[in-house]
């Protein structure tokens, strides 16, 4: 018999928080099997972006971004780069430019209007996937804060809208698509270890949290533009239940052997209702006998924030 802990959806990972001066406050192998796949391709809506705003008119509708990767900036033109170079220090100026020189001067207040001048791009496994606009001041000061230096690895999460290509000059001739983020967040991996860690029963190890991390990092290899990527993507970092059930069935016996993950996979839901529902599905296999044991949750992708409709269950449906 299969018991696993009920957990809440709102047990998730905490971001790192950094204060600024003069500012208030793995592997590239992919086990998802996301359907329909979709690249990155640009959308017609061009709200907070260049062009006419067509975002909310009728027969259109906002096409959402959940994604995972990393903040990265650059100077969009040599002018803002003659421009941050006035404002850095003596003992700096020589310095070419890297994430912990940007972070210690666009963290500061006198310096926030360069800040919002810079070109900030998100990379997806190490590739350039969206030029990134922040919708506020808050999402600026994430972003700065995602530069921070800090002792361990970290990943960032980004929530917002697709826009259309950023023009050539907005980020010195790079053109990808605009992402107009509403929410960002940054963790460590120690701070990922540790939230995993609370959620899990006593006794689970820490080699047990990091062979499941290596199971969990190259979902996200993903653009986080489909339905399907932003519930895989939405749940990795937000459903302890997903680290919970893997590890009982990775590291506890049922049913007299243990199971190692398979994959993932993902379907429109069957009752869809009045939402935009997705069933995610998560596969292992038995040690022994190699028998199939499925675990899904259902998420609700129509808004940008998606969320939890079914908490993780048994999956008895299909092959």
């Amino acid at each position: 018999m299969m018991n696993i802990p009920q957990l809440a959806a709102e047990q998730s990972l905490s971001p790192s928080v950094f204060s600024f001066t003069g500012e208030p406050f793995f592997s590239k192998q992919a086990y998802v099997e996301m359907t329909p796949q979709g690249g990155l391709a640009p959308s017609a809506c061009a709200c907070g972006g260049v062009g006419s705003c067509t975002c909310g008119a009728m027969g259109t509708s906002p096409s959402y971004i959940y994604a995972l990767g990393t903040v990265q900036t650059q100077f969009p033109s040599l002018s803002v780069e003659k421009e941050f170079y006035q404002a850095v220090g003596d003992a700096d100026v020589d310095k070419a430019p890297n994430d912990a020189l940007y972070f210690k001067y666009l963290s500061q207040g006198r310096n926030r209007y360069i800040a919002r001048e810079m070109c900030w791009t998100f990379q997806i496994f190490n590739t350039d996937s969206y030029v990134v606009k922040p919708r506020s001041e808050r999402e600026l000061t994430h972003l700065i804060s995602a530069l921070a230096p800090r002792p361990h690895f970290t990943f960032d999460v980004i929530v917002g809208q697709l826009g259309p290509l950023a023009p050539a000059e907005m980020c010195n001739g790079l053109q990808l698509p605009i992402l107009l983020c509403d929410e960002m967040y940054t963790f460590t991996y120690n701070e990922v270890v540790e939230t995993v860690k609370d959620a899990l029963p006593r006794g689970a190890t820490t080699d047990q949290i990091v062979e499941m991390l290596k199971m969990a990092f190259p979902l996200f290899a993903n653009g986080g533009q489909t339905d399907a990527q932003r519930a895989v993507n939405f749940l990795i970092t937000r459903y302890m239940a997903v680290y919970t059930t893997a590890w009982m069935m990775m590291f506890t016996e049922q049913d007299g052997q243990k199971y190692s993950f398979v994959g993932v996979n993902t379907q429109p839901s069957v009752v869809q209702g009045t939402d935009r529902v997705i069933d995610v599905i998560f596969t292992f296999r038995g040690e022994k006998n190699y028998d199939m044991v499925r675990w899904y949750t259902s998420v609700a992708v129509q808004g940008e924030f998606p969320y939890i409709l079914t908490n993780m269950s048994r999956y008895y449906g299909g092959p």
